[in-house]
């Protein structure tokens, strides 16, 4: 994880404004920071990386300097370039962009990130996000050009849409208000197929079951891949905890925590982070939220079946500290400002932190890392939408409705969620969001994941319901599916009035 700053206009920005947004990317990567500044034609290009050290055995200062080229790369290369556990994939990215060029790079990386690059031999700048947009990069291009991992709302920031690679030629400085985006699934390849329309006819137990089988396969290796090598932080290894799961008790989070079990040492402790708020708007002054009551609920069932030092981190959240934070909340979330978008942020930003209790004794997470089963729902019919589309156009329907959740994944919360838990130093992680994972359940019918002939707890998620009760998971296999802001209770926290919906803006509130 890191947090990236770029600038460039014909005259050089202000220390002040440069200064407090190097100083709020700063957050994102504790570990090492530095600027490198450039002229190229007229124009003054100033870099800022700050990271935070997940992969390979040494920190690795960024902005990465070759050849006259420069490179600002947040995010994680877990397939398709050659690189090997002891290499910091930044330095290995590159090296490969420089023998093979920024489009035939990127197309072959698999994995979150957002980067820009500065390439001297074409004088161009390369900026873009992943396709699926897990890493944040803000732009604003009103007063020169501004790219930030996260910023202030002091400019008119927008979310770059991760929609292709941009690029922007700087050799004519007569002509710098084109830029060029090589979009994907035209000059970059689609990263994954359109949904596998074919309906439902008759489906066998055996189709059932290697459809099973290929779902563990290939999610058991998206999640090996995001959990084996993450370097130790402290000298006593045996206690010191590198990957933390956002754990409400669900299906598709104990699903992770049991296949992650499988490629930790037995004896190295996972946190669990589960969050409560004290909401009086719910009326009861506890902490005792459906997601706590699922959390502990599964975590029995995961310590029977995956036996470990599972750390089950309560973290409770007393309305007068949400209040407390609210402010610092709503400027990491930022561009995005609806109340909605508040209360989902909030868990996130509280959970991220990792402050609560451990066995009621006062604990800390420090774990870097955090795994979420996000995605899980809008491929596999896990929101009651999808129940809805069914219910009015039948299978036809539902195809449709979950294809057009797979399209907008990337432009919906991805880069929020980015911002919030990075302003803690932590990375998150989405198993479900590798594309070898989407691409897999593209490709199966849609009977085979989902079937809302079905009633609730049965029918959504089917076919990871199935892969949990595989897993020894039978009760939680048949969890409901409960949004964050009402499982831990931070909906209505966020100042609102009863009359205001999740879509309306914060200032209207």
């Amino acid at each position: 994880m890191c947090g990236i700053l770029f600038h460039c206009s014909a005259t050089p920005c202000t220390p002040e404004a440069w200064d407090s947004l190097a100083e709020i990317n700063t957050h994102r990567g504790p570990d090492a920071q530095q600027t490198q500044r450039l002229q190229v034609a007229n124009q003054h290009l100033q870099f800022f990386s700050s990271v935070l050290h997940l992969r390979g055995p040494d920190t690795v200062a960024q902005p990465l300097c070759s050849q006259g080229n420069v490179l600002c790369f947040n995010g994680e290369i877990f397939s398709g370039l050659p690189m090997t556990l002891q290499q910091n994939d930044t330095e290995v990215l590159l090296h490969e962009i420089q023998l093979h060029g920024v489009l035939e790079t990127f197309a072959k990386a698999e994995g979150p990130y957002a980067f820009v690059y500065y390439e001297a031999q074409t004088q161009s700048l390369w900026y873009g996000r992943d396709c699926l947009g897990r890493r944040s990069l803000l732009i604003d291009d009103s007063d020169g050009l501004w790219l930030s991992s996260v910023a202030d709302p002091q400019r008119a920031w927008r979310e770059l849409p991760a929609d292709g690679i941009y690029q922007l030629c700087l050799a004519d400085p007569n002509n710098l208000t084109t830029t060029h985006k090589h979009t994907w699934g035209d000059a970059l390849p689609a990263p994954f197929p359109r949904l596998n329309a074919t309906l439902p006819d008759t489906i066998d137990d055996e189709q059932h079951e290697q459809a099973l089988t290929g779902l563990m396969q290939v999610l058991e290796e998206a999640v090996r891949l995001r959990v084996q090598d993450i370097p130790h932080h402290t000298k006593a290894e045996t206690d010191d905890v590198r990957v933390a799961i956002l754990f409400s008790g669900g299906v598709d989070c104990i699903t992770l925590a049991a296949l992650a079990h499988r490629h930790l040492p037995p004896d190295e402790p996972v946190d669990l982070l589960n969050v409560a708020f004290d909401n009086p708007r719910t009326g009861t002054t506890s902490f005792d939220t459906p997601d706590r009551r699922t959390g502990r609920a599964s975590l029995r069932e995961l310590q029977e079946q995956c036996p470990r030092p599972w750390r089950f981190v309560e973290i409770n959240v007393p309305f007068s500290e949400a209040q407390e934070h609210r402010q610092t909340i709503i400027d990491r979330m930022y561009p995005l400002d609806t109340v909605m978008d508040l209360s989902i942020a909030m868990a996130l930003w509280f959970a991220a932190r990792g402050q609560g209790s451990l066995n009621d004794t006062p604990y800390i997470s420090r774990a870097r890392v955090l795994i979420s089963g996000l995605g899980a729902d809008e491929q596999l019919g896990g929101y009651s939408r999808h129940r809805e589309a069914f219910r009015h156009g039948g299978w036809t329907r539902l195809v449709e409705e979950t294809q057009l959740d797979v399209d907008r994944i990337s432009t919906r919360n991805l880069g929020r969620d980015d911002r919030i838990i990075s302003d803690h130093g932590k990375e998150a992680r989405f198993p479900f969001l590798s594309t070898h994972v989407i691409t897999y359940l593209c490709g199966l019918p849609i009977g085979l994941k989902m079937d809302m002939t079905l009633e609730r707890g049965v029918g959504e998620k089917r076919l990871l319901r199935r892969l949990a009760h595989r897993l020894g998971l039978v009760e939680a296999s048949q969890q409901w599916k409960r949004a964050i802001q009402f499982g831990a209770k931070t909906a209505k926290m966020t100042g609102a009035t009863r009359a205001e919906k999740g879509q309306h803006k914060l200032s209207s509130a």
